[in-house]
């Protein structure tokens, strides 16, 4: 499962030097999947640049260097998550429709983004 959404840095001023984190781990949406999701992954975003976007340094995992120049920059996140095949995460046998793990527990759930913490922090 990816989700992708974009990023646009807002950083005026003289000098500025800041910090670009985020928290993927906070996912919100059906109990069984977001557990499932955090709990089986690194939680790493990467960020790339769209257009003419300056690259960014990282300086930490999930945070990243930025300065006036990355101002009106956008910047696709893309997190990665892997869900088992299994609630065991051996391979997925059940034929489709079957009584096992994902049409029992997974089968109709859902996660969402829209609590995804992304702070630009000035240093």
């Amino acid at each position: 499962m990816t989700i992708t959404l974009p990023i646009t840095v807002q950083a005026v001023g003289t000098n500025l030097k800041a910090t670009l984190s985020t928290a993927p781990a906070a996912l919100t949406g059906t109990a069984a999947l977001v557990s499932e999701v955090n709990v089986n992954n690194g939680s790493v975003v990467t960020l790339t640049p769209v257009g003419t976007a300056p690259n960014l340094t990282s300086t930490g995992t999930n945070q990243w260097a930025i300065t006036s120049a990355h101002n009106g920059a956008t910047y696709l996140a893309t997190m990665k998550y892997t869900v088992r095949a299994t609630s065991t995460g051996a391979a997925r046998t059940e034929p489709a429709g079957g009584s096992g793990w994902w049409n029992t527990t997974l089968n109709g759930t859902s996660v969402s983004t829209r609590n995804l913490p992304i702070t630009l922090t000035q240093n």
